[in-house]
């Protein structure tokens, strides 16, 4: 699978932000049914599931106690 993300050397935490929330995206879609593809039922449910899946993986993995405390802000 294959995402474009944004880049920020000033800022490398939000690059790693960015590149989770786009992941999240990708995996996203990657998990919809092959066999339906190009009919309705294999199609995204809409703009919020996409969202919600790609913030999940951002907040979750991207901004816990966990991971702040390898990245400071």
């Amino acid at each position: 699978m294959r995402f474009t993300t944004r880049y920020d050397i000033a800022n490398p935490r939000f690059s790693i932000l960015a590149t989770l929330h786009e992941a999240g995206h990708a995996m996203y879609e990657f998990n919809l049914p092959r066999e339906l593809a190009f009919k309705p039922a294999g199609l995204a449910r809409g703009a919020s599931m996409h969202e919600s899946q790609s913030l999940s993986l951002e907040m979750v993995a991207g901004r816990s106690r966990e991971s702040s405390a390898i990245s400071p802000r």
